[in-house]
């Protein structure tokens, strides 16, 4: 079907690019008001139209999951909510008549309306009632069926035959299943029935002045008098003189979290970021225990009770970690560099360190509140940075999770010195890490790495495990890097050790990209690796130095790839290039000679050399071997006729020469006789 695709991209963006699901969504809501005012019905139905097809033809499980979706923005989900109030809410389903008695229904009672996603999935009248027959006669075939099923949306004959099967198995297990929800749903609707099943039972461990202050916390209303009753219930703990720990101290924190459970949903950061909206998103009475905890000194006895209260509450209700670290963040005068955090962490050395601590709550804060994880992000890189740099798996989630704005503000932060998400001893392994990253992750990464001020050699060594197309992201980003840097014998080593290959022109580019800015440099550093294979035997060479040098062959390979994909080969008549290439080819073997021919055959013969040219003439010369398809053989032939030439012309000097010594040689014969 034609919009088949499109959902399917809505749906399978949600976690790995929330952006896309976000501007989908977006897009569809504004068009219908702003393509065509006059019609803007008939925009409205046609869109109603092909949402029920795919509603109709099972392309998605559920609408509502989509657009009822917790990580949307709340603006956009008011917003499809106006607009396609019909698939944000499911339609009971009402049961067909069964001979025989009626089977046990399950019946859902109405209860007042919540905004969230577990009650969005309710009808807003009707009770849900969920019977067998219910549940198989909704999958029937007339049900299928959509009044525009004519025209536009079908399936294909693999999914065709595919349906066919599933409903073939529906049919052998008729017996009653629950109806899927999406993960994030179910993931809130099971822990709030297990904190509702289990509030009980969590009371009758708790007993004292404990059971009394949560008895009354659990029967008040007001926000005011749940701070003054958590208050009590902090001082509680603290005049429990250290006898505040397991069974008590995990029955309190559970009752306690289940009580505050639309807290940890409800909390996120105001779309308008300023002080005073900030200090009004904390003020529930949670807040309230993280506030008299960080007020405490370090050194007061009750501060330990209290933290270890406080890790009994992430235990059972992991959002208390994300949501204290915003707290911190939020009250800075409290505490700076969020010790309260760390102390709460050391509790659980045994099973955990800070590194995953911060990693697991930071994912949990990604899927509730992305603007929060992102506002949190440059606060626990700078008081966390032994657990954060490295921390390739952090990085992930910072790539994976912002856009385009928000990149921005994190490179202007670092570029101000107030973050710091890489050191040169350690960005290696995160370069390393990110190879199997998505193309936009790696982007980004790379753009992070730009902004801070770390040595291209600690960066180059991931060369060395690049592979072209493969890895395109990060060579194409490398080759940014240095096309900017000057070239140095440490650089070119790196560069030329890397295999050359003919899909592969990262390196035959970079050396002319060198060769154009800086000649004589280039021409120096490939001089010094030439000259240093010619001089130094392989054995010793391998004994002597630890680095990886590259091979004469190499440097030969990427030379010749050169010549061959770049136009312009004048760099490769540069005199000090001409002269190395000279020392090679007299030192290497013939296999060598015949698999670099061509490019040997730039060398300007000695013989050529009476005069000494100028390098223009070298240039001319060597481009004009070089274009020449046959320019051996005439050389051939004019050396074998110069050489013939100047073989007679020295057999008559020699045959002259000693002529003359015999002259002199009879002249002094005569003296001497005289």
């Amino acid at each position: 079907m034609h919009i088949e695709p499109a959902i399917l991209v809505m749906q399978h963006s949600m976690k790995p690019h929330m952006q896309i699901t976000v501007s989908l969504l977006d897009f569809l809501v504004r068009i219908i008001p702003t393509f065509y005012p006059p019609l803007k019905s008939h925009v409205k139905a046609g869109i109603n139209s092909a949402l029920s097809d795919i509603s109709s033809k099972k392309v998605l499980p559920s609408l509502s999951a989509l657009f009822d979706s917790a990580r949307l923005d709340r603006d956009l989900r008011n917003q499809l909510r106006e607009t396609f109030p019909q698939f944000c809410i499911a339609v009971a389903t009402t049961p067909t008549e069964v001979s025989g008695p009626p089977p046990p229904r399950l019946v859902k009672p109405q209860s007042p309306k919540i905004d969230t996603p577990l009650d969005l999935l309710l009808p807003p009248t009707a009770p849900l009632e969920l019977t067998p027959s219910a549940i198989l006669n909704t999958t029937s075939s007339d049900q299928l069926k959509s009044p525009t099923s004519d025209v536009g949306a079908a399936f294909s004959e693999d999914e065709i035959e595919i349906f066919k099967t599933d409903s073939a198995d529906s049919k052998l297990n008729s017996g009653f299943k629950p109806i899927s929800m999406p993960k994030n749903i179910r993931r809130l609707s099971s822990h709030t029935e297990k904190s509702r099943e289990s509030l009980d039972d969590y009371m009758s461990r708790v007993t004292g002045e404990f059971k009394v202050v949560l008895e009354q916390l659990k029967d008040e209303s007001d926000d005011e008098k749940k701070c003054e009753l958590t208050v009590k219930l902090l001082q509680c703990i603290d005049d429990a003189d250290g006898e505040f720990d397991d069974p008590l101290a995990p029955a309190v924190a559970s009752a306690l979290c289940t009580m505050f459970s639309s807290t940890f949903t409800s909390v996120s950061l105001p779309e308008e970021i300023n002080d005073e909206a900030l200090e009004d998103s904390i003020v529930s009475p949670l807040f309230v225990i993280f506030r008299n905890i960080c007020s405490l000194p370090l050194d007061e006895p009750s501060r330990e009770d209290l933290t270890y209260f406080l890790y009994e509450m992430h235990a059972f209700e992991p959002r208390v970690g994300y949501l204290l670290l915003y707290f911190l963040k939020v009250s800075k005068s409290v505490d700076e560099k969020m010790i309260t955090y760390k102390k709460m962490t050391e509790f659980a050395a045994d099973e955990k360190d800070l590194k995953t601590f911060i990693l697991d709550d930071l994912k949990l804060c990604q899927e509730d509140d992305m603007r929060m994880f992102v506002y949190l992000i440059t606060d626990v890189y700078t008081n966390f940075l032994t657990a954060t740099v490295p921390n390739p798996e952090l990085m992930l989630l910072v790539c994976s999770t912002i856009d385009s704005t928000q990149l921005l503000a994190l490179m202007c932060q670092v570029l101000q010195g107030h973050l710091l998400m890489f050191k040169k001893d350690s960005v290696l392994a995160v370069l390393n890490h990110s190879l199997e990253w998505e193309t936009i992750e790696q982007y980004f990464l790379w753009q992070l790495l730009s902004s801070h001020d770390l040595p291209v050699e600690n960066i180059l060594p991931v060369l060395s495990k690049l592979e072209s197309p493969k890895h395109a992201e990060a060579l194409t980003c490398l080759l940014s890097l240095l096309t900017k840097k000057s070239p140095n014998n440490d650089l070119m080593r790196l560069v030329l050790c890397r295999q050359p290959s003919k899909l592969d022109s990262f390196t035959a580019s970079l050396l002319k990209n060198w060769a154009q800015e800086d000649e004589d440099k280039t021409a120096e550093c490939l001089d010094h690796f030439l000259s240093h294979n010619i001089s130094t035997p392989k054995k010793v060479t391998k004994a002597r130095s630890r680095k990886e040098m590259p091979s004469t062959d190499n440097i030969l390979s990427h030379l010749d790839l050169m010549r061959q994909t770049c136009k312009n080969i004048s760099f490769l008549t540069n005199e000090r290039i001409q002269k190395v290439l000279q020392q090679v080819q007299t030192a290497c073997s013939e296999q060598q000679k015949q698999t670099f021919s061509e490019l040997f055959a730039l060398i300007i013969d000695d013989e050529d050399e009476d005069e000494v040219p100028s390098k223009r003439k070298l240039r001319q010369t060597a481009a004009r071997r070089a274009n020449n398809a046959s320019p051996k053989p005439q050389i051939d032939r004019r050396r074998r006729q110069s050489d013939s030439s100047s073989g007679s012309d020295d057999e008559e000097i020699l045959r002259a020469q000693p002529a003359k010594k015999r002259k002199k040689g009879a002249i002094i014969e005569l003296d001497d006789s005289d």
